[in-house]
């Protein structure tokens, strides 16, 4: 599985390291806290200087000079639990292919691959859309399905002129 290498990165893992020993509240507040994925650091640092692909300044204030390195072992301890998760879906997709339909049976798991590998996208992309459509519904009702209720008025209102 190909690792996105980008800074803004969701599989991109970054550590805060301040090199003050008397840092400020703000400053001492990330010291600590753990790892960051890349496509959250925009959002928690705003001012952010790269120096290099594999550290960037975070500027939370005029004289901070903190830092976020990239977390290499991080990466890959992701990347390959997700590899292994991804080939636990294929291997579960592979065997339901043969056993659902006679005329994959014969054939190897490698052949069946790519096709067990569309499964699985389509299948996610359903579940997401699902997902989506849900919280719709959810969110409609939570503010009263406002949209909803002045339409109704304003095809009320046409409808009595």
């Amino acid at each position: 599985m190909a690792e996105e290498k980008g800074i803004f990165s969701q599989n991109g893992l970054w550590q805060f390291e301040t090199h003050n020993p008397n840092s400020c509240e703000r400053c001492s507040y990330y010291e600590g806290k753990g790892t960051f994925t890349g496509d959250t650091l925009d959002t928690l640092f705003p001012d952010l200087t790269t120096i290099d692909e594999d550290t960037i300044k975070v500027n939370l204030h005029p004289n901070c000079d903190c830092m976020l390195h990239r977390s290499k072992e991080h990466i890959q301890e992701k990347t390959d639990q997700q590899q292994q998760l991804l080939e636990e879906w294929i291997a579960e997709e592979t065997e339901k292919l043969r056993n659902e339909h006679p005329r994959y049976a014969a054939m190897s798991t490698e052949a069946l691959r790519p096709l067990a590998l569309r499964v699985i996208a389509v299948d996610r992309t359903q579940s997401l859309r699902k997902i989506v459509k849900e919280d719709l519904e959810r969110v409609r009702s939570t503010v009263g399905n406002l949209y909803g209720k002045t339409r109704d008025q304003i095809l009320k209102e046409q409808e009595e002129k």
